[in-house]
């Protein structure tokens, strides 16, 4: 990992240290079911190859937090990717929408798709005619 990117790290999981101050900027997850499967998750990635670089366990006290966790070399990001059910996916970038690439969510999040091939099928029918000579 280079300097910058950790110097960039510097504090990162410590915003939810607690999670009842004033100045804290992350809250906790819905239940402890929730906090348990997030560092189920971590602790899975960190077994197969994953380095943990920050957070990646639950904050001490009451209520269900876990801090913002950052992973880096993280195997197999094409399967994660397929087994969250989310419209879009970002590794290793914080911006993933694109004018090219399909925006959109899944369930409540969102239906359809704007933008790329899939945004313009949005407004197409499709009708077979067929025609013998």
């Amino acid at each position: 990992m280079g300097e910058t990117f950790g110097e960039l790290l510097g504090g990162v999981g410590d915003e939810a240290a607690g999670g009842v101050e004033p100045d804290t900027d992350v809250g906790p997850l819905i239940d402890a079911a929730q906090r348990d499967k997030v560092a189920a998750l971590v602790e899975d990635a960190v077994a197969k190859g994953a380095v943990l670089r920050a957070g990646g366990s639950p904050c001490e006290g009451p209520g269900f937090f876990y801090p913002p966790t950052v992973l880096t070399d993280v195997p197999a990001t094409a399967r994660l990717s397929e087994a969250l059910e989310t419209g879009m996916v970002g590794i290793n970038q914080g911006i993933v929408s694109n004018p090219a690439g399909p925006f959109g969510g899944v369930k409540h999040s969102g239906l359809g798709r704007e933008g790329g091939d899939e945004g313009i099928e949005e407004y197409l029918d499709t009708k077979y005619l067929a025609v013998a000579v």
